[in-house]
């Protein structure tokens, strides 16, 4: 890098000014939100801050979409190393993973260079971690929350374990330790009375209570602590440590359901409404709590030379309960309605480690990093089962959480009753990169840039399935038990009997290897035009092999396997004017790839509980690529300032898209032919100052982007959609956000507002002549308060959602899911030692 630039990275990256002077100086199109910017919105998680950046927006609380593109189409980094994806149920890596406690900055990069992974569609987001303090600092914060939905209400919740409110299961959930290495089936277990035995050990508590929540509104912990320590020779150890703890409940009541025809055109024979098939009302409460630690420690030898290591552990556990009740598949409602529940506990765990170093040798820069990530999704003992219409005649169930209107039966063949399922992913990334850059005579005139990255990705996903069955010799009554007598353990002899319902290929490992290398340079010809070109060679290994420890030898799953090799030669190349020493008019084209996930290519099958469907993958899905040409102009006409308007296309080639393959509510992934994707941003952040002096504490930003995609499909997929015309899944067409705050030199106050709406977005592709499903816009408003008690104490206020929006999904004029999560306010007291 030239000595400006070397200089901007030697500075502390944290605030917003020293973010926009990186962009200004980055060879592509780059976005960012700064520590001081996340500090400022007091946004806990990546997920919540990184939705700040133009052009982005969260799916589902914990996936990011830059510019309408998502999952496979966006990159997660962390300190330049790749992240592993932990959601069998969606391609990407969730960002509620990172606090932003941990981070320094997000950098959104939109334009692919041949220094990233070359999957890349929308953009790729890279996180980077805290760097330990340079003086020493003590720092405690203690936070109490509150949910108007939630806090002192009652939801239903069901009997859990003793750590749940550290994000760890106790072994409560635990698969029985005599069915680990042994399949619950006649050939496995010929012995009747031995299944019935093991049946018996799994936890038969299905006991359902209303409870109050949020009584001890304690929300959230935090403590860190850091400094430094001189050496001799001009040297310096500066070692960090951070821990903290938050816990966010959420109770909602939800409306919904899934379509059928209602009617058709008598002349044309085309639908002209719908109706719904499965009408539902849901009454849920999700728990999730987050444990976490990061350790890090920097050794600078003198000015040119400085080695890192970072340590970063997080645990999330997600405990949630729901219970539905309506009309369920159509049933008839002469005796009442329906009867859904689901016990779920998801823990997801990660622990990544880096060694990391920078070296300056005189015209040239070396930077190499390595490091490994352990990472586990456990899933222990999700149930599921259902419950038909009662008979009038008898009484009503006892007045508890499932109510006192009526009674319902246990039926075996109600779909998806009965099921408990056993799911642990366990998997081990490791890799390392190195960087290489010559800047001729240090005056930013000519470059060269080369670098080598590697990468492996092994998965082992276990899944037990099980399933309760009514005995033949079974009573009447005993069918009419509520959930806590039915199942227990004490039935097993003469009620229910349980048996496996694994599949074969429903475990798999897969293995993911990486080899890149590339070349770039930068020229800067006549003073203010810069030219960057290069490219990547990456070759790319993706294998999988389905099977249990027990499967049927003679099954034949070679169909099923997955091994294959791509290499791909990746250019990119953008040209810099720097129209004045403030402004700058980029333009760039690169290709890139995006790939299909182990998930997608497997052949197991996973039940989706919330939108009442089944998906399974496919190991035929290919790799999509990708093109992409991008313009910007931008001003920065001061240090906090910017203006800035961008244009892009991008054109696919075999993008992969979930299709609805039936009316039965089959889902898989599909290539279909091509896509396109096409849109602008525009971006301005100012104060207020230049306008008159009074105004001189005001800030005020807002950014738009409109995207605009569309999908070709091959003509089978043609001939089962019910729109040949569709975007991208997922992409809002147009996203406004816009923040103002006010900031007085030398205050003790701060105040700060943030809106954010999204487009409608297609969450659901509509097939035989079934509607395309759309997530309608939500209007979010958040306000951010904050005030020095003292000099080192400061009392912060977040209140989130204060338009209290409601959440709603929409497909033919059928409302599909409809709830609203509450206004979320915080009051978080912090005390610094310096």
């Amino acid at each position: 890098m030239g000595d400006a630039v070397v200089t901007t990275y030697r500075v502390d990256t944290n605030t917003e000014a020293t973010q926009l002077a990186i962009r200004s100086r980055s060879a592509g199109v780059r976005d960012a939100v700064s520590a001081q910017e996340i500090r400022r919105a007091g946004d806990s998680s990546a997920a919540s801050a990184v939705r700040r950046v133009v052009a982005t927006t969260i799916v589902g609380g914990q996936y990011l979409y830059v510019r309408g593109l998502g999952g496979r189409y966006t990159n997660i980094l962390l300190n330049r190393a790749l992240l592993p994806q932990l959601d069998l149920d969606a391609a990407g890596v969730q960002l509620d993973l990172f606090p932003t406690a941990l981070l320094s900055g997000i950098s959104v990069l939109k334009s692919y260079t041949p220094d990233l992974p070359g999957a890349f569609g929308g953009g790729t987001a890279l996180l980077t971690t805290a760097d330990p303090p340079e003086e020493f600092t003590v720092r405690a914060s203690l936070g109490l929350g509150y949910n108007s939905a939630t806090t002192w209400r009652t939801a239903p919740r069901y009997r859990g374990g003793r750590f749940d409110l550290l994000g760890f299961d106790d072994g409560t959930r635990a698969l029985p330790r005599d069915l680990r290495d042994t399949q619950l089936d006649r050939s496995s277990v010929p012995d009747a009375a031995e299944r019935t035995r093991l049946s018996q050990q799994f936890e038969d508590d299905f006991q359902l209570q209303h409870q109050n929540v949020g009584l001890a509104p304690l929300q959230s912990l935090g403590l860190s602590a850091g400094g430094n320590i001189d050496l001799p020779g001009d040297r310096r150890l500066m070692l960090g440590a951070t821990l903290g703890w938050t816990l966010d409940r959420q109770r909602n009541y939800e409306r919904g359901g899934t379509p059928t025809i209602d009617a058709r055109d008598p002349e044309t024979n085309e639908v002209t409404s719908y109706r719904y098939q499965d009408e539902l009302r849901r009454r849920s409460y999700e728990q999730t709590a987050r444990l976490f630690a990061m350790g890090s420690a920097q050794l600078d030898l003198g000015d040119d030379h400085t080695i890192g290591f970072v340590s970063l552990f997080n645990q999330i556990g997600e405990d949630f309960t729901a219970v539905d009740t309506g009309r369920i598949d159509e049933e008839a409602e002469a005796y009442g309605p329906s009867l859904r529940m689901r016990y779920r506990w998801v823990q997801r765990t990660i622990w990544f480690n880096q060694l990391r170093g920078s070296h300056y040798l005189g015209d040239v820069k070396l930077s190499w990093h390595a490091y490994t990530t352990r990472a586990r999704r456990y899933e222990p003992d999700t149930r599921d089962t259902g419950y038909r219409p009662g008979d009038p005649d008898r009484a009503a169930w006892p007045s508890n959480a499932w109510g006192s209107q009526y009674n319902y039966q246990w039926d075996d063949r109600v779909s998806s009753t009965g099921q408990r399922l056993f799911l642990d992913l366990d998997g081990n990334d490791y890799g390392g990169g190195a960087d290489l850059e010559y800047d001729w005579r240090q005056a930013d005139r000519f470059k060269l840039m080369a670098g080598v990255f590697v990468h492996t990705s092994v998965r082992e996903n276990r899944i037990r399935r099980f399933r309760y069955l009514a005995r033949s010799g079974a009573s009447n009554d005993a069918l009419y038990e509520t959930p806590e007598v039915f199942f227990s353990a004490d039935n097993a002899t003469d009620v229910w009997r349980m048996e496996e319902t694994t599949a074969s290929n429903d475990s798999f490992d897969s293995r993911d290897d990486t080899l890149a290398v590339y070349a770039a340079t930068q020229l800067r010809l006549f003073g203010r035009l810069r030219l960057y070109g290069g490219a990547r060679i990456e070759a790319f290994r993706q294998q999988l092999t389905p099977g249990v420890a027990f499967a049927d030898p003679a099954e034949d799953l070679t169909e099923e396997r997955v091994f294959r090799t791509n290499i791909d030669v990746l250019p990119s190349a953008t040209a810099t004017l720097e129209l004045t020493e403030a402004m700058n008019l980029r333009a760039g084209y690169a290709v890139s790839v995006a790939r299909p996930s182990a998930r997608e290519i497997s052949g197991a099958v996973f039940p989706d509980y919330v939108r009442r469907r089944i998906i399974f993958g496919a190991p035929d899905v290919q790799r999509t690529r990708i093109q992409h040409v991008d313009l910007r102009w931008e001003w920065f006409p001061g240090t906090n300032q910017v203006l800035a308007a961008t244009a892009f296309a991008k054109f696919f080639e075999d993008p992969i898209e979930l299709v609805i393959l039936n009316r039965n509510r089959l889902v898989s992934f599909q290539n279909t032919k091509s896509a396109r994707n096409v849109g602008f941003e525009l971006e301005a952040r100012t104060g207020l100052g230049a306008m008159h002096d009074s105004l001189e504490a005001l800030r005020v930003g807002a950014n738009f982007t409109w995207v605009d995609s569309q999908v070709t499909l091959t003509e089978t997929q043609q001939s089962v959609a019910t729109n040949n015309r569709r975007p991208l899944s997922y992409q809002a067409p147009w996203t406004v956000s816009a923040n103002v705050g006010y900031d007085p030199e030398g205050g003790r106050y701060r105040v700060y507002l943030f809106y954010k709406v999204d487009g409608p977005s297609l969450t659901e592709v509509g097939s035989a002549e079934l509607p395309d499903v759309y997530l309608q816009p939500i209007h979010q408003l958040d306000l951010a308060a904050f005030f020095d008690v003292t000099e080192n104490v400061q009392l912060r206020l977040n209140v989130k959602n204060m338009l209290h929006s409601r959440t709603v999904e929409r497909g033919g004029g059928v409302v599909m899911r409809s709830y609203q999560d509450g206004v979320d306010a915080s009051l978080t007291l912090s005390w610094n030692l310096r």
